[in-house]
């Protein structure tokens, strides 16, 4: 066996397969007598037919099975023998073959783009202060009672506040008839969260259980929804049929100290309750600042390297965004839209990852297990519960697994600040 490997471009190379026929004859007789065994020919029994004869009748399918046979046997043996790690499908072109010259073909493969680290030092970002409002504080605390209220079931028209357990099915404009595959079963909502939109909820004012509506409203293009439907209209009236399943109210507890001992058991009254939902509250704020600053530190860093992405893992990526929006959406998803208006935003995150591992690599960036016991005795006293509770909730490879990327995420991070000039300004 001849082979050639040759770079077309760093993420791109071709491999040319030359098998001298002498190497294959006993592969074409295998598959020759392999179909001979098979076969049912009338006038003989199975597997006695001449072998002659199995050629004329079959000879171009048992010929096309035989070459892609080969054509997987010896390239997963040169890629092995020369180390290369496909991250996408070979594209195989010139494939020839004869008992002249045997069997030649060109395998074009996508694999990881080759770069070296750029200097990362001397970056510059900004990072948001915020000071809490005792608004804002008020505000949650409210929430928190919504959290931890009780809920019945209600039996009477639905107002705002109600949860609802619905299902909701598209109907066609025109005829008010269900759209196939056009349904979401289950969806558990609150009047006047707006999840769904303030009209949409506005509109189920005053249902029951067991009621079916029809609801319309107007989706508006943006975002994810630019490439729903046609994406030239601004607006666009759809009808809905909401089928009401369970309604229930909920009945708040007293802000009271029992109220925030539930909240969190190491908490003694109104006063520190306050005190931990400010500290709560400027907890995300700093998470919110710290995922901003995150985000400018990569943007800087992948605008600092130039390499070729494979196509084949933009596809892949575009791909599974259509798949999560298909899911997600009762309307009709233009895929070519997505994948044309998303296809920079794949390049930049697969560009990241690849950036990302390479810095992790090169700088020995490992997490231990200690540190992910550690981590959940963390999320333990943030969360008032003991820590064997926690470990029980995280006992789970999966859980643990997840705790370790976020350790390994935090690291990274520590490592390149380290490497960062950051200017703080402060917001309302």
């Amino acid at each position: 066996m001849e082979t050639k490997v040759t770079n077309i471009r760093n993420s791109e190379k071709s491999i040319e397969i030359k098998i001298p026929y002498s190497e294959i004859e006993e592969d074409e007789n295998a598959v020759y007598e392999e179909y001979r065994r098979e076969a049912k020919i009338e006038g003989f029994r199975k597997g006695k037919a001449p072998l002659s004869m199995i050629k004329k009748m079959f000879g171009k399918t048992i010929e096309g099975y035989l070459i892609e046979k080969l054509i997987n046997k010896y390239y997963r043996e040169t890629i092995e023998k020369e180390n290369i790690k496909p991250v996408s499908e070979a594209k195989v072109q010139n494939v020839k073959y004869n008992k002249d010259e045997g069997l030649s073909f060109i395998a074009i493969i996508e694999v990881e783009p080759l770069f070296e680290l750029a200097v990362l030092d001397d970056m510059k970002v900004q990072r948001e202060t915020k000071k809490i409002t005792e608004n804002e504080i008020n505000k949650e605390t409210e929430g928190l009672r919504y959290e931890f209220g009780t809920k019945e079931k209600f039996e009477g028209e639905a107002q705002i506040g109600h949860y609802l357990l619905v299902d909701i099915q598209q109907l066609d404009p025109n005829t008010n008839l269900p759209l196939i595959g056009k349904k979401r079963e289950n969806l558990y909502l609150r009047i006047g969260d707006n999840i769904l939109g303030k009209d949409v909820e506005e509109q189920l004012v005053g249902i029951r259980i067991g009621e079916s509506r029809v609801i319309t409203t107007n989706v508006k293009q943006g975002m994810i929804k630019e490439g729903i439907n046609n994406q030239n209209q601004e607006n666009r009236t759809v009808h809905y049929l909401f089928e009401v399943k369970n309604i229930e109210k909920i009945i708040l507890p007293d802000l009271d100290n029992e109220f925030a001992k539930d909240v969190n058991e190491n908490l003694n009254n109104l006063e520190d309750l306050r005190k931990y939902v400010k500290e709560m509250l400027e907890e995300r704020a700093d998470f919110e600042s710290d995922k901003k600053v995150r985000k400018q530190i990569e943007n800087e860093i992948i605008r600092r390297h130039g390499f070729d992405i494979p196509n084949g893992m933009i596809e892949y990526y575009l791909n599974n965004l259509l798949k999560d929006i298909k899911k997600e959406s009762l309307e009709n998803v233009d895929e070519e839209y997505i994948k044309s208006n998303y296809r920079d935003l794949a390049i930049r995150n697969i560009k990241w990852y690849w950036i990302r591992e390479k810095i992790i690599k090169e700088n020995n960036i490992k997490v231990e297990d200690y540190e992910i016991d550690e981590r959940i005795e963390e999320i333990a006293k943030r969360s008032g519960i003991s820590p064997e509770k926690a470990r029980i909730t995280f006992r789970s490879k999966k859980s643990k697994e997840e705790i370790k990327q976020e350790i390994l995420e935090d690291k990274l991070f520590n490592f390149l600040l380290e490497k960062t000039q950051i200017e703080n300004v402060s917001i309302l």
